[in-house]
């Protein structure tokens, strides 16, 4: 059974933000792949990704959530963090529902 977890990677200078999905042990081998593949998109190799936008600053990354044995439970924790931390953050810079 797999085990997978959720991290948040946060561009430290604007709180843009994004979620990525792993089954890896350690999701710091995950962030590894995630820069490789950035800097395969900016030699013409691969597709763009949003998060690219946030690996080409000033970013840290943490896991927001673990132990997850389903693609469903996946999906709906993935999707209950992105509505809080929206919310959150939102919040924090004062934004309206109009931005």
């Amino acid at each position: 059974m797999k085990n997978y977890k959720i991290i948040k990677i946060i561009d430290n200078n604007n709180l843009n933000f994004y979620l990525d999905v792993t089954s890896m042990k350690d999701f710091r081998i995950r962030m590894s792949i995630l820069r490789g593949q950035f800097r395969d998109y900016l030699s013409g190799l691969r597709p763009y990704k949003p998060v690219y936008d946030i690996l080409s600053g000033d970013f840290s990354a943490c896991v927001v959530a673990r132990n997850l044995t389903s693609i469903e439970e996946v999906k709906q924790k993935k999707d209950a963090l992105n509505i809080f931390y929206l919310n959150k953050y939102k919040n924090e810079t004062g934004a309206s529902e109009e931005e």
